[in-house]
């Protein structure tokens, strides 16, 4: 069976750039910052969809995915801007907190 994947926290499309080299196909990619898509779109086959994660839900997730593939969902902890946000938080508070995301995300 094939891999495809969901990339959250796309951004400028990175992490699907290089999942795309590696041979995986990338099916959307869901970040906030909507000044992101024409890059994103531009450099990949993905679909960029401008969302915050924690309003995803799993059902949404299912209907990006074909059948019959092997599904794999992945995302990059937000840096610099997040960091600027809340200059108090460091690195293993941000991966508690994309973790968190990803565990709303369970039920897909």
């Amino acid at each position: 069976m094939p891999c495809m994947a969901i990339d959250l926290f796309c951004g400028i499309g990175g992490l699907t750039k290089g999942l795309s080299l590696a041979g995986i196909d990338v099916l959307a990619g869901f970040d906030i910052d909507g000044s992101c898509q024409f890059a994103y779109e531009a450099n990949n086959t993905a679909e960029f969809i401008c969302k915050d994660v924690t309003n995803i839900r799993g059902a949404e997730l299912n209907q990006i995915y074909p059948e019959n593939v092997v599904r794999a969902l992945v995302g990059c902890a937000p840096c610099q801007p997040f960091r600027d946000i809340l200059p108090d938080i460091g690195k293993r508070d941000i991966l508690i907190i994309n973790g968190d995301y990803y565990i709303h995300l369970k039920d897909w």
